[in-house]
């Protein structure tokens, strides 16, 4: 509704710059002024970029909606672990990211959708190092574990600034974002996936640590 507002509104404008004299009448080419024109111009303009972020947010608004059904299998989660790193290496090397892993046991089994979880993992990882931006020490661990019981915990933890107290509440909330080129679903959408998996995601953080557990 807020992008439907500018479009009416800007269309309106546009139909007055055009009418005649009549009420029914539209102005002849001679009538047209250049201010008329770059008036109209700048108006299809508005209309193109509130279009563009309703498209942008269906689109996002899909993706949290036509989530698929995991599909359940057993694999090693230090398996998932390699997959991943290797996956993101580039990406944390050239942001100067210190990376570890761990995984007690070591055979530790995990019975999920290895892609939906591996999705949860590279969001988490990419927010991560996100955070560490401007740190002199950027460091992130990835570790699983288990306590003996049927329920595994994987947790992602960087060292970054925290994430306010009032937000706490509110990362997991779709569309909500504190970054000017996020999307504020990638959380959301983890979220969901662990939901799925009849699991939770959850968060703690104070200034110089932040820790996402999620717990299968």
């Amino acid at each position: 509704m807020n992008s439907i507002g500018p479009i009416s509104s800007t269309i309106k404008t546009i139909k007055e710059l055009l009418r005649g004299d009549g009420r029914n009448e539209i102005k002849t080419l001679k009538q047209l002024d250049q201010a008329i024109i770059e008036d109209t111009y700048r108006g299809l303009g508005i209309i193109e970029e509130r279009s563009d972020g309703m498209v942008d947010f269906v689109e996002r608004f899909r993706s949290l909606t036509l989530l698929p059904k995991p599909d359940f299998t057993s694999f090693p989660v230090s398996s998932l672990f390699h997959d991943i790193i290797r996956l993101l290496d580039n990406r944390i090397k050239t942001s100067g990211v210190k990376m570890d892993s761990e995984v007690v046991p070591h055979e530790l089994a995990l019975h999920a959708d290895k892609n939906l979880t591996g999705q949860v993992l590279i969001n988490l990882i990419n927010n991560a190092v996100q955070a560490l931006e401007g740190r002199r020490e950027k460091n992130i661990m990835l570790k699983a574990f288990s306590f003996g019981g049927d329920n595994v915990f994987i947790q992602v933890t960087d060292n970054g600034p925290g994430i306010p107290h009032d937000n706490l509440d509110k990362v997991f909330i779709p569309f909500f974002t504190t970054k000017e080129e996020g999307s504020g679903i990638g959380l959301s959408i983890s979220r969901q996936i662990m939901r799925k998996h009849n699991g939770t995601l959850q968060v703690q953080s104070k200034p110089g640590e932040t820790v996402f557990t999620l717990k299968f």
